[in-house]
């Protein structure tokens, strides 16, 4: 009896570690996930990640600028306060405030700072 109440005891401990594994492993998508499922690529390009730019601006719009290289020029709690609309970039803010969740605007502002190529 005590044999399988230990059996039972290591199975339902295994399958709380695999479903919170499971979970961290959605928790931790990659930024590059969270910027296309974010859409973020309807108006910015990361030609140094394959991405394009998926319309192009109206005519007299501004071209928003590839993001190859945020991370030359900012770190990810500047790019997580410029996602918030709490900071401005050349008198601007940005067009749009991050409607994810906390989590996801951590991973995509470090996944934006780690982003070092000139294009």
């Amino acid at each position: 009896m005590k044999q399988v109440l230990l059996i039972m005891g290591i199975a339902a401990l295994s399958g709380v570690l695999v479903g919170a594994a499971s979970v961290n492993n959605l928790a931790n998508a990659d930024g590059k996930s969270i910027f296309l499922e974010s859409k973020c690529q309807n108006c910015h390009s990361i030609e140094s990640q394959g991405i394009k730019r998926a319309s192009e601006p109206k005519p007299g719009d501004p071209v928003p600028s590839d993001l190859s290289g945020a991370g030359l020029k900012h770190n990810a709690s500047w790019i997580t306060d410029w996602l918030n609309k709490e900071v401005e970039l050349d008198g601007k803010k940005h067009l749009k405030k991050f409607k994810g969740s906390a989590s996801d605007l951590e991973t995509l502002s470090t996944w934006l700072a780690s982003l070092k190529k000139k294009h």
